[in-house]
Formats: C-alpha cells, sequence, structure tokens
C-alpha cells in the first residue's frame, strides 16, 4: 500500500511539473502542489514585505521572490520525488546494511 502512495506520488509530482514548465496555457485545475506552493509562500513572502519601512529595501526584498520561488519550487519537487521514492524502496523491503536488518523509512 505504501509502494502505492508513492507511485501516485511521483506521477502527481512529475505531472504537476510538466503542467507548470511545458504546457503554453493556464491550467485550470484547483489542486496543484505548484499552485498551493506559491499561495502559501507568496502570502508568507509578501507579509513580511509589508512590514518593511524602507521602499527601496521592500523593493529589493520583493525582486528576489521571483527567483527564489523558482529555486525552491524546482527543491521542493526534488524532494517530493526523494520521498516517494523512498517509501516504494521501503515497502519493497530495503536494505540498510549487509546485514539481515531490514532497513526503516528514514534509512530507505
Amino acid at each position: 500500500m505504501v509502494s502505492v502512495i508513492g507511485a501516485v506520488l511521483i506521477l502527481l509530482i512529475l505531472w504537476d511539473a510538466f503542467e507548470t514548465v511545458v504546457l503554453p496555457r493556464r491550467v485550470a485545475r484547483r489542486l496543484r502542489i505548484t499552485g498551493i506552493y506559491f499561495r502559501v509562500l507568496g502570502e508568507i513572502w509578501f507579509a513580511i514585505a509589508e512590514r518593511m519601512r524602507n521602499a527601496r529595501r521592500r523593493e529589493a526584498y520583493l525582486s528576489l521572490f521571483g527567483p527564489l520561488s523558482l529555486i525552491l519550487l524546482l527543491a521542493t519537487w526534488a524532494a517530493g520525488l526523494v520521498l516517494s521514492f523512498a517509501l516504494i524502496h521501503w515497502e519493497a523491503g530495503a536494505r540498510a546494511a549487509p546485514t539481515e536488518e531490514t532497513a526503516n523509512f528514514w534509512t530507505a
């Protein structure tokens, strides 16, 4: 069952990456990893910017959002894929060491 969840997560992450990077149009689906990611990160980022009094500093801070959010989105996708493959590997009975001991999730 855990490996099925891992496989579904892999498919969802790869499909979300495809829709975000490759498709030339906006995707109308309500629940997307990228949409949730930008909604949460944007609210936090802009709430911090609203508290800044110096306009020049605030603009410099806001100009970092685009490039950093893209890098963090790629890192989020990568972390999700690593977690998903770890679920599959763990379910398959991963071996942490040459001993007969079965690996736990974090070792997988």
